[in-house]
């Protein structure tokens, strides 16, 4: 058994044993001997920083969201997984990993500081970000919330493939929604149709045909009913059109017995 082949085995074997600070040095072994098996090697490392945070923290959440500097700063196992990740353009998945998992954990400020690491998974990186914008509001702070929302718009136009760039601001608007802004939501929305739209074809798995169907059906719910059948209308697929207009009809009847829309207005 060759030697980057034996860390890695090892690295396993401590794992089964919970031997999670050891297991990470392994793997880091297995990265540095091997890096053309780094990207398995990463997920190792993150699932030895989870499991070790897991067994850590035995309370609560925090009730603001805040890490707590005594119970909820980030152990040195996790510190070394990120610094791991950081070093490396493969690292983002375990970036995102650890944030979304903080994230879950309502370790709000940590969220953020491991979701601004990542490099090249921008959309990965919105989508944190709009779960954090979510828990952020519910706990009253609602104008982060929005700064934080406002600041992906920003990030998805390093995003390169279209039809995801449209994904991640569609996702995004149905936050601002969510968060009372349905105003800012439309304006989000309708940019991200004119892309979706725009590199679709006929295909009724085309990502671009399936994007626009998502925000037709969005802009129903939210009640811009006009413009959710502009937008189905102009759908290529057939099929996909056909069920994108059928959908809009049973939510505009929905809409007509609850009388409102599932999104709420800031005051």
């Amino acid at each position: 058994m060759d030697e980057s082949s034996s860390s890695y085995d090892q690295g396993m074997r401590l794992l089964s044993r919970s031997k999670y600070r050891d297991a990470l040095g392994m793997f880091y072994t297995h990265v540095v001997l091997h890096p053309d098996d780094a990207a398995r090697a990463y997920e190792r490392v993150a699932e030895c920083a989870l499991k070790r945070a897991a067994e850590l923290r035995s309370s609560g959440k925090p009730e603001d969201g805040t890490s707590r500097r005594s119970e909820w700063l980030l152990h040195p196992i996790e510190a070394e997984a990120e610094a791991l990740a950081a070093s490396s353009d493969d690292g983002d998945e375990v970036l995102y990993v650890l944030a979304d998992k903080s994230v879950h954990d309502w370790r709000l400020d940590d969220a953020l500081r491991l979701s601004n690491l990542i490099r090249a998974w921008k959309a990965e990186r919105t989508w944190i970000r709009n779960s954090l914008a979510l828990k952020l509001s519910r706990i009253g702070r609602r104008d982060e919330a929005i700064e934080l929302l406002s600041e992906s718009v920003q990030i998805c136009e390093e995003i390169s493939q279209v039809w995801l760039r449209a994904e991640s601001l569609a996702k995004i608007a149905e936050t601002f929604a969510s968060l009372g802004d349905v105003d800012r939501a439309y304006e989000i929305w309708m940019k991200a149709s004119a892309l979706a739209l725009g590199v679709q074809t006929p295909n009724f798995y085309d990502e671009g045909g399936g994007v626009g169907h998502e925000i037709a059906t969005d802009l129903a719910a939210a009640g811009f009913l006009d413009q959710a059948r502009k937008i189905a209308t102009e759908i290529e697929s057939e099929s996909r059109r056909s069920f994108a207009l059928e959908q809009i009809s049973r939510i505009t009847e929905a809409r007509g017995k609850r009388g409102h829309s599932p999104y709420p207005r800031a005051e």
